[in-house]
């Protein structure tokens, strides 16, 4: 694992393996799920890239795949996806979550889902600005968290689970087109 690509921006594009993911993304995993016992159970389960420029990671995205029993079709999750405060709204998130994209597609996927809070508007708003669509929820998915959650001053409960349909076919090209322009971060 390492670098993949790296762009005239200074940005480079990594793919980290499980067991280093904690050492190398902990402070922005820690972003987006706050409590540590939560992201340990789906740590060793996922595959993380992230963004890195001046020798520090700035943006990670942490994908699992759906065990056959739990989904209909092949589906990856987005588990964690998280942008360091100072790079937020700079499109590196969106970047990300396009990145993963064209990978499910290249690898057969047909759903790409994403769970958030019930009250983490800001985050409904960009998943459905990235093409997110509303699926289900898991009811009280936040009561097995060690601490409660606040945003805006609304306790978390319930997760939302938003999922992306995904073209059967992408041609390769479009694939290499997104890869020459990079995150504009």
């Amino acid at each position: 694992m390492g670098e993949l690509l790296k762009w005239s921006s200074g940005i480079s594009l990594w793919q980290l393996a499980a067991d280093e993911a904690w050492a190398q993304l902990a402070a922005l995993l820690c972003l987006a799920d706050e409590d540590q016992g939560m992201i340990a159970r789906y740590l060793l389960d996922c595959d993380y890239w992230a963004l890195r420029q001046d020798d520090r990671f700035i943006a990670s995205i942490a994908v699992r795949p759906v065990p056959a029993d739990e989904a209909m079709a092949p589906t990856w999750e987005i588990m964690n996806l998280a942008v360091a405060p100072t790079r937020q709204n700079q499109g590196l998130g969106g970047w990300l979550v396009a990145w993963i994209w064209h990978k499910a597609v290249l690898t057969h996927q047909e759903t790409l889902l994403v769970g958030t809070g019930d009250a983490s508007l800001a985050n409904l708003r960009f998943y459905l600005r990235q093409g997110f669509r509303f699926d289900h929820v898991r009811r009280d998915f936040f009561k097995q968290y060690d601490q409660p959650i606040f945003e805006d001053g609304i306790q978390l409960r319930d997760m939302v689970v938003l999922a992306q349909e995904l073209p059967r076919r992408q041609k390769q090209q479009v694939l290499v087109d997104f890869l020459k322009v990079g995150p504009r971060g």
